[in-house]
């Protein structure tokens, strides 16, 4: 049994949906430093989030999804 990291699991359910798409490796990416994925000014906006990955995605609007769990 091997253990898949989530943001790698989905980037596989991803090509299965013919997205191209791969999964980046932990804290690659600037983006996954940054604070500023969440607001404090709304009522339902997560205080505490942790990273999860992120994929990088190829042919869409879209460039990067970044996979967080709400705490």
């Amino acid at each position: 049994m091997k253990r898949v990291p989530m943001h790698e699991k989905l980037a596989g359910e991803m090509k299965e949906g013919e997205i191209d798409c791969e999964a980046l490796p932990y804290g690659l990416h600037l983006l996954e430093n940054e604070k500023t994925y969440y607001s404090h000014n709304f009522a339902m906006s997560p205080r505490l989030v942790t990273n999860k990955g992120l994929i990088k995605v190829s042919g869409k609007n879209i460039d990067f999804v970044q996979v967080l769990q709400r705490n």
